[in-house]
């Protein structure tokens, strides 16, 4: 990997990380899981017809909340150490 490659690398990371951050991600599980419960009594067909597809999708949001866990540390890290820093050079 070149340094590019490790930079473009770096920074398609953050912006992932800065798009789930905002994302209320357990409430759309949530939402995932009720339609799991109530789609094959309310429409059976069509249950059956996006079963996989919604799978897929839960599976791409807990994903997201392990990155968007992970971007809040990174996050946090990075404040303190601003506050470090500017403690250290006022």
């Amino acid at each position: 990997m070149t340094n590019e490659e490790y930079k473009a690398t770096q920074d398609l990371l953050i912006a992932a990380g800065r798009m789930v951050d905002f994302l209320d991600l357990d409430e759309f599980r949530a939402r995932i899981a009720h339609a799991h419960a109530v789609g094959p009594i309310l429409d059976p067909t069509l249950y059956r017809d996006g079963r996989a597809g919604m799978e897929a999708i839960d599976e791409l949001a807990a994903a997201g909340i392990r990155l968007k866990a992970a971007f809040q540390r990174v996050k946090h890290r990075a404040r303190a150490q601003a506050v470090a820093e500017r403690e250290v050079d006022p």
